[in-house]
């Protein structure tokens, strides 16, 4: 599989449930391109293998509103360092998104705490790839700047917590975005 079949995949998705509008073009990186930034340019023909990390981006707008997921996946076996990268983005999500919670941080400081976790952990926080707002469509009428830039407290239910984090070696990356909310997670 290419990141040209796994794109067509997404599409046929977004299709099939009625997604109509994006607000930003979907991604779908594999291996290598795992450590690019949203807007660099993925390398052509790179080719899913086992033990590859994949992430996924998906803006799509429904009756709307705006919507965000992105997430990493380890594709066959698991290979410790790959799975434990994963492992690592999800517990810096998870650290993150509670101190939020539980003292009020704005994203300045969310961010400079994750970048502090990320690199506790062995790991680089791509601080290209920021947290940002969503909502009624087009959100960028509410707000231009990313996350790690807003110097307020987020209000829950309208901020994308944004983290990509490097490999120690520099060949591979996890990405995970999710709203920050105040309830438990799934």
């Amino acid at each position: 599989m290419s990141e040209e079949d796994g794109h067509a995949i997404l599409e046929r998705l977004m299709k099939k449930y009625h997604v109509e509008k994006k607000w930003h073009p979907s991604k779908f990186r594999i291996g290598i391109n795992t450590i690019k930034s949203f807007k660099d340019k993925s390398e052509d023909k790179i080719i899913l293998n086992n033990g590859d990390l994949i992430f996924i981006d998906i803006g799509p707008v429904y009756l709307q509103h705006e919507g965000d997921f992105g997430k990493t996946f380890l594709f066959g076996e698991d290979n410790s360092e790959r799975g434990q990268i994963i492992k690592d983005l999800e517990y810096i999500f998870e650290k993150v998104s509670s101190k939020w919670k539980e003292e009020k941080l704005n994203g300045v400081d969310l961010y400079r705490y994750a970048r502090e976790l990320t690199e506790s952990l062995g790991h680089q926080l791509n601080e290209r790839m920021t947290g940002h707002r969503v909502g009624d469509f087009p959100h960028h009428v509410y707000y231009r700047g990313g996350l790690n830039e807003f110097e307020e407290y987020p209000v829950k239910d309208l901020w994308i917590l944004e983290l990509h984090i490097l490999s120690k070696c520099g060949t591979y990356g996890a990405f995970y975005e999710d709203l920050l909310y105040e309830g438990e997670r799934a």
